[in-house]
């Protein structure tokens, strides 16, 4: 009696439990109900029924077949029902894994379209995790530059077209002998953005304190000066052999070298040739190069322009106005 009082359990496993074994046993009543039924039909058959009758002949067969039924059904229920079950379960468990891995991969596409559907919007044409490679297509796109074309390029020391060590070096004067226009920003090394920039790159915990009169001598040694100089150095050369003229450069000679320099912290690396931009942005977390370079393009118009381009093409173009007004300042006070 305690046992038929107890309370059913509150567990989810002990209430499966439960339903489970009341299936087996409906299962259990149903199959004993059969089979007496089974047993009944052939009784009657045997014993109350002319053997010559139709109906002696269906009752037999019929309790047959119920008897044979019911013996399945009890020889399936007290040995297979079990393994059964468990087959059922795993393969509804696989299921549901594949299901799981099926949902979390169509997340993942609805997510990759989406960034590629914002990417395409913005222009983003590609990405480039490695900088070399993003420099080497700048160097296609500057090998085929035609005379009278127009590059831009805006960075810290501009190092990989201006310094002999840099990878598009002789591009760079091939570019300018073949006609190419050349406009390039770099910051001043004498600027106080250069010397952050250098120490926090290369400063160590030997190295002076920042602003400290042993900290302008160190600054002078660092590899940070040395690059600028060398590329401040290139471009006073390339300025004076490829002269851009006041009223523009004509037919004989298309190609010029024009550069100004800026002394505001550098926010990013840009070099653009028509609708094409590369972006890479700087941060003082170590040296350049580090971050993915975007390749951004513009749509030409008749059709709509690429926001990002422009916003960057403005960038370029009010660093350069500032490094001009400055040029010209610094030569009025010097005269």
């Amino acid at each position: 009696m305690a046992q038929l009082l107890k309370a059913p359990s509150s567990k989810p496993e002990d209430q499966k439990d439960d339903k489970k074994s009341a299936a087996r046993r409906l299962i259990a009543v149903a199959t004993s109900v059969a089979f007496a039924i089974g047993l009944g039909l052939l009784f009657v058959a045997k014993g109350f029924l002319d053997k010559a009758a139709v109906w002696a002949d269906v009752f037999t067969e019929a309790g047959k077949v119920v008897l044979v039924t019911s013996v399945v059904g009890l020889i399936f229920e007290y040995l297979m029902h079990e393994r059964f079950v468990q087959l059922v379960e795993g393969r509804v468990g696989v299921l549901q894994r594949h299901v799981a891995a099926l949902d979390r991969s169509i997340d993942r596409l609805q997510k990759t379209v989406a960034i590629t559907s914002g990417a395409i919007e913005s222009g983003l044409g590609a990405v480039y995790s490695e900088r070399q490679k993003a420099i080497d297509e700048i160097g296609g796109l500057l090998s085929r530059a035609e005379s009278g074309e127009e590059m831009r390029l805006l960075g810290i020391s501009l190092g990989d077209f201006l310094c002999p060590h840099g990878r598009l070096y002789g591009t760079t004067l091939q570019a300018l002998a073949r006609g190419v226009q050349i406009k390039a920003l770099m910051v001043d090394l004498n600027a106080e953005a250069a010397k952050t920039r250098a120490q926090r790159e290369e400063n160590t915990e030997s190295s002076p304190a920042f602003g400290s009169p042993e900290w302008t001598g160190w600054y002078h040694e660092t590899r940070c000066y040395d690059e600028l100089k060398t590329a401040t150095d290139a471009a006073a050369d390339y300025a004076r052999r490829y002269p851009a003229k006041a009223g523009g450069n004509d037919a004989a000679t298309p190609g010029f070298f024009d550069y100004g320099l800026y002394s505001l912290s550098p926010l990013c690396f840009l070099a653009i040739h028509k609708n094409t931009m590369f972006l890479e942005s700087y941060h003082y977390a170590g040296r350049g190069g580090e971050a993915p370079i975007l390749k951004i393009t513009g749509m030409p118009p008749p059709s709509d322009h690429c926001k990002l381009f422009e916003i960057y093409l403005k960038h370029f173009d009010v660093l350069w106005r500032i490094a001009k007004d400055d040029a010209a300042k610094g030569q009025k006070d010097g005269s």
